[in-house]
């Protein structure tokens, strides 16, 4: 079963638009384009995806790095306060924002005057995601392309969570966010590890993004440690330096080699799915024993991000567990 993931995504077929979602975008069918002004990085990913660039005039300044050398699009600041004047100026219809940021009560009434709408949602959480790209597709007249990007999303959840079903005794993880900074309940990391199902140690702390210290940490003792990095590539000097770090070396996950490093591209963003099949396999290697995270991902990247490279998002300790 597990064998035929291999090279799956190259030839998945579209599965049947719902009729509600055709008649959504109409001014697509009388040749009359959006254009849109894309803040959100995660949702200009599956914009670019879809196969919606045409549709897109400017952009913030923190683009994914395939994305940033593929096009020429207008930057119009940063994603949490782009320049109101600059945006105005494009002439857009539309823009897709955060579901924070910027900020509504600020920006959207501004634009408002301008007959500017504002399309909000995150594009990184796993349990939106049919809602977020379909949202997006009907947009951009894009349903069928979003029909293969949810139905390829779905064959990955599907062999995550056939992995994990009888999983007795969960695995113990801390998913470390910035340093000595957890992944708490509510954050993409919580997520995964829920979809994997593995226990995050940091689950029952009160805020997402809970600042932690050594001493609990070495008090909690988890199995497995996992470091999201928000560079745009993962090094080994990173990894030692996490191993480093002091009174580590009395934590369990650091005496077995189960620390990892991830790329907050694969735990936060439209590929988080793709995040959690690395996290499953880092976690339940027997389970996940026939399953190639590191060819899913290249299907991926190369059906949806116009063939980037795939080898900089993680680092691990055991290249052949993967």
């Amino acid at each position: 079963m597990y064998g035929l993931f291999i090279g799956l995504l190259s030839i998945l077929p579209f599965t049947g638009c719902n009729q509600d979602r055709q008649t959504r975008h109409e001014r697509f069918l009388h040749g009359s384009e959006e254009r849109l002004i894309v803040t959100n990085p995660d949702a200009l990913e599956v914009l670019f995806g879809l196969g919606a660039s045409k549709s897109i005039v400017g952009i913030s300044d923190t683009p994914k790095s395939f994305i940033e050398k593929s096009n020429n699009w207008a930057v119009i600041g940063n994603w949490r306060t782009p320049n109101i004047e600059a945006i105005v100026n494009m002439n857009p219809n539309i823009i897709v924002a955060y579901k924070k940021w910027p900020d509504p009560a600020s920006f959207d009434d501004k634009l408002r005057n301008f007959k500017i709408s504002v399309e909000r949602m995150d594009c990184f959480r796993i349990s939106e995601y049919h809602s977020d790209i379909y949202r997006l597709a009907s947009l951009v007249g894009k349903e069928k392309e979003a029909d293969m990007m949810i139905n390829d999303f779905d064959k990955i959840i599907d062999i995550i969570e056939n992995a994990v079903t009888d999983i007795g005794i969960q695995v113990r993880v801390y998913f470390e966010f910035t340093d000595f900074t957890a992944m708490g309940p509510e954050t993409g990391g919580d997520e995964i590890l829920k979809i994997v199902n593995a226990k995050n140690i940091a689950s029952h702390l009160k805020v997402p993004y809970p600042k932690i210290s050594t001493e609990w940490l070495l008090e909690e003792n988890p199995d497995v440690i996992i470091k999201s990095i928000t560079v745009d590539s993962v090094t080994v000097d990173m990894y030692e330096a996490l191993l480093s770090r002091p009174g580590w070396d009395k934590l369990d996950a650091v005496k077995n080699r189960r620390v990892y490093l991830i790329s907050s591209e694969l735990c936060s963003s439209p590929r988080a799915m793709i995040g959690s099949l690395y996290v499953g396999k880092w976690c339940y290697p027997e389970k996940f024993a026939l399953v190639n995270p590191d060819s899913v991902h290249s299907c991926w990247l190369k059906k949806y991000c116009g063939n980037a490279s795939g080898n900089k998002y993680i680092l691990h300790p055991k290249s052949d567990l993967i």
